[in-house]
């Protein structure tokens, strides 16, 4: 992470300079939240799922060491992708999303279980609201 980076800019406005700053803050590392977890069972993990909270914990411990640029670049298989919210079969419970909004997947249990999740403006928390453990969140691609 970088540090922060200041620009000051004289801005010209009917005449008068102005001095304008701006502030460029570092991204700061993923948080988590299960505040709006769907109240569908199929997508919130059981005991049956024994094997998954272990490998979710340590996903989410991984994922909370960088900023969501860094997994975007590493690509959906070891880092997140975005899916828009119109195409899935679960939502959050007790918030709207918009169509077009951006769901945050990351994958996890090698692969075969997925989190879905959803960013308000630009925090840098993830609300977790669904796993998808059989593939059938989304239409996977």
């Amino acid at each position: 992470m970088s540090k922060s980076k200041h620009k000051i800019r004289n801005k010209q406005t009917n005449g008068k300079i102005k001095k304008e700053i701006k502030v460029n803050r570092p991204e700061q590392p993923i948080s988590f939240s299960y505040k709006y977890m769907t109240k569908k069972n199929k997508y919130c993990l059981s005991r049956k799922d024994h094997k998954c909270p272990i490998e979710l914990h340590r996903r989410l411990i991984e994922i909370s060491a960088y900023e969501y640029k860094h997994w975007m670049l590493a690509g959906k298989e070891t880092g997140m992708e975005t899916i828009p919210s119109g195409c899935l079969n679960v939502h959050p419970h007790n918030f709207k999303l918009s169509d077009d909004e951006k769901v945050w997947v990351f994958r996890f249990n090698s692969g075969d279980g997925r989190a879905l999740g959803f960013r308000k403006d630009k925090d840098t928390t993830l609300y977790i609201f669904a796993f998808d453990l059989d593939h059938s969140a989304y239409k996977h691609g």
